[in-house]
Order: C-alpha cells, then structure tokens, then sequence
C-alpha cells in the first residue's frame, strides 16, 4: 500500500525500462539531427525545424524524467546514428540548406522516432506512462501531418 512519505516508488521492469530508454536516446538523436537542421533551413522551413527541434527537447526531457523516477539514469548521448542525422548532414552537404525536398526525408527519418514510441506504448504496462508516451507519439504525428501540408 503506498505511503504519503514518498517511500513508496513504483519501478517500471527492466524490459518496459529498456523500451523507454531506447525512445530516449532515439529522441535524443532526433533533436540532434533537427538542432542541426533547424541551423540550415531555408527562411520558409525554419519555423518547422524549430518547431520539430522544440518538440524533440520537451520529449527527450519527458523521458529522462520517466526513467529517473523509476529508477534508470538516462542515457546522456545518443547512439543510434538516426535517419534524420545522417540526412540532414548529407542534405547540408548537397544542398547547402534544408528545403522542401529534404523534409520527406526528415519525415522518414522520424519514422524511428515514432517505432520507437509504440514500441514503448506497447511495452509499458502502467496506464500513466502509457500514456506519456501515446500523447508524445500524438505531438509528434501531427506536426509531421502539418509538414505535408505546408
């Protein structure tokens, strides 16, 4: 039975930890690829690199949060090579800029992202960090969604 005390911490198991932790550093990846991105962007494309950037950093943060307080310590450095990193640095190269055409592939790239977030829905089975984590996978396809439409 829980106490008031805060002695009592419910943990999370080490599979549903795992799952969380990989979203993290997932996330961490992908707010690296889009720091960058949002730093090349054309004028027009700059709002929604912020904006992608913005929402990967309130996630990462969320996350780490979630693990510490079950017990993990988050990872501090990413190390799953993202699809968005690796495009927005070939992009950079190429292009010298973030277009238009580059955003199907940031797209694709946040695919990772968003494999990851399910994968850690499914796998978490506490109701409140289900939760957390369905309505993070929510922000991050209907921004996205917003993408195809501008």
């Amino acid at each position: 039975m829980p106490t008031d005390d805060n002695s009592f911490r419910p943990v999370l198991g080490e599979a549903a930890l795992d799952s969380l932790a990989l979203a993290h550093l997932r996330t961490l990846d992908a707010l690296d690829g889009c720091t960058a991105m949002a730093e090349g962007a054309e004028a027009a494309l700059r709002p929604t690199a912020c904006r992608l950037r913005d929402l990967h950093a309130a996630h990462a943060q969320r996350l780490a949060e979630t693990l510490a307080r079950h017990g993990r310590v988050p990872g501090k450095a990413a190390v799953f090579d993202a699809s968005v990193q690796r495009m927005v640095t070939a992009s950079r190269a190429f292009l010298d800029r973030v277009d238009q055409d580059a955003m199907d592939q940031v797209r694709r790239g946040e695919e990772h992202v968003l494999a990851t977030y399910r994968a850690a829905e499914h796998g978490v089975p506490w109701p409140v960090v289900k939760s957390l984590v369905a309505g993070m996978r929510c922000e991050l396809e209907d921004l996205l969604a917003e993408t195809r439409r501008s």
